[in-house]
């Protein structure tokens, strides 16, 4: 039997003092480096570039970086792999990522999903595991680290790439993983398009999912045969300010896949949580708990109605979306906002515009043709 331990969003940002990671190189793991200790192979996802490179590029959300004497914290956990493709590796630029793996190469740590060309980013990674072969392949939702024809970056999510790159790692491996970083931030559900994609993946070779991004724990699901989980939740992700101090973001699992010699998986789930500096095991009634939670997203992933309910209510919490996209000017959306007329100024028949050229994919493809060229600078 082979094992493969898999976590979630590794993020030490908060970790800048080169002296103190060489001093304290376990105090982060705890007790679930015991889940890494007893597997034959290990994979994480590095959530941020490994560099001390200082300009970072354009973007919509906070660019992060971690210095790149936390690979340190890597070795010690005897992390295999990292994964690459996730929406901060190129916060700081080719040059930040090209300086990651130049890091990671030293360290002898592998990794996957992202590179300085968009062919060296869409490659899959072999590996050989007490004699069978393993494919990895790691995607991104589009973002702005997508690696694209004029440059390198993360993997992107594409339909019929992604199809491709199954396929062909079906047709030489014993074992086929495909690693998603997506979904919807701070929602423990995948969205209805995300189930059938997940399941898409699993129908034309993937001989397991697993997704994270969302930085809340999620469900997982069984589907013909093949272990679909839809979020694994922060691995060791400090808060970046107070709103994000929760409990979904502190707590996460650890996937370890048993891969029997006749290529069939089972799986056994490690819940930890976060704790200032360190990463412990829940034990007892708290991983009790932890794990009753879990089934309870289950139930609503394998329940149509549920999951359309659920998602409903997140789509309510996220109006905002259909205003910023209205009205583009910070200060008038405050206004608006606070005076309570926002729906009075937002013209409807624009809203049905933007819903035509968003749901078309001719007029998409043309909207993003020329935003992508307004910033390919910048990308």
């Amino acid at each position: 039997m082979i094992t493969i331990s898999f976590g979630g969003d590794f993020c030490p940002w908060n970790l800048t003092s080169p002296e103190w990671i060489q001093s304290n190189k376990k105090a982060i793991w705890g007790d679930v480096v015991e889940c890494f200790d007893g597997s034959d192979y290990n994979v994480i996802n590095l959530e941020a570039p490994l560099t001390n490179y200082s300009i970072p590029i354009f973007k919509t959300g906070p660019n992060i970086k971690i210095i790149p004497e936390s690979v340190t914290l890597l070795q010690n956990a005897k992390i295999n792999l990292v994964t690459l493709a996730n929406n901060h590796i190129l916060d700081y630029g080719l040059d930040g990522l090209l300086e990651t793996t130049r890091v990671l190469n030293k360290g002898k740590i592998e990794f996957v999903g992202a590179g300085q060309t968009y062919s060296d980013a869409i490659k899959i990674k072999y590996c050989n595991i007490k004699g069978k072969k393993i494919g990895f392949i790691n995607v991104a939702e589009n973002e702005w680290t997508t690696a694209c024809e004029e440059r390198g970056g993360a993997n992107p999510l594409d339909f019929i790439e992604n199809t491709y790159q199954i396929k062909t790692a079906k047709e030489v491996s014993d074992i086929v993983i495909v690693i998603i970083h997506g979904g919807h931030e701070l929602f423990s559900y995948p969205s209805p398009r995300m189930i059938r994609l997940y399941r898409y993946f699993a129908d034309i070779g993937a001989s397991a999912v697993i997704g994270h991004h969302t930085h809340f724990p999620g469900g997982y699901e069984v589907y013909n045969n093949v272990p679909i989980f839809y979020s694994l939740g922060n691995l060791y992700f400090p808060p970046i300010d107070s709103l994000q101090n929760t409990k979904n973001w502190l707590e996460g699992y650890i996937v370890q896949l048993q891969i029997s010699e006749n290529n069939d998986i089972k799986f056994e789930l490690f819940p930890y949580k976060n704790e200032g500096y360190c990463i412990r095991k829940l034990q007892g009634i708290e991983k009790k708990i932890f794990l009753t939670n879990l089934l309870s997203i289950n139930k609503v992933i394998d329940n149509h109605n549920l999951l359309k309910e659920a998602w409903n209510e997140y789509l309510d919490s996220r109006t905002d979306t259909v205003t910023i996209l209205s009205i583009p000017w910070a200060p008038v959306r405050k206004v608006a906002r606070k005076l309570r007329f926002e729906k009075k100024i937002i013209n409807k028949k624009h809203l049905s515009y933007m819903l035509n050229i968003l749901r078309c994919e001719s007029h998409r493809d043309v909207v993003l043709g020329l935003l992508k060229r307004e910033f390919m600078n910048n990308l």
